[in-house]
């Protein structure tokens, strides 16, 4: 299980948070967040964007509509769905595949 959770997201300052796993939250000093994964492939470290931190408050049609996107299409993310992503992207590292590809 991660460290972080959504509340901190929302109010975290600006660094670099890590949640675990090689994924972190990404915090510019403009206050613009991002999420950050840092995986290992053919031995050598790679860091990958996900993509921005959505910290919106989305209607139950709205959540349903995004649901149909693939996790790895996405680039507004909330911090489970980044959690999904990078659990996507360090299977394919393992498997012997190029996330960054991926």
């Amino acid at each position: 299980m991660g460290k972080l959770n959504a509340n901190f997201v929302r109010t975290a300052k600006p660094g670099r948070h890590l949640d675990g796993d090689g994924l972190s939250l990404l915090v510019k000093p403009n206050g613009r967040k991002s999420w950050v994964l840092r995986v290992t492939w053919e031995g050598n470290r790679q860091e990958i964007g996900l993509g921005s931190v959505d910290t919106s408050v989305r209607s139950p049609d709205q959540r349903r509509a995004s649901e149909g996107m693939p996790i790895l299409s996405r680039r507004n993310l909330t911090l489970a769905e980044a959690r999904d992503k990078a659990d996507e992207l360090r299977k394919f590292a393992r498997a012997g595949r190029n996330p960054l590809v991926e």
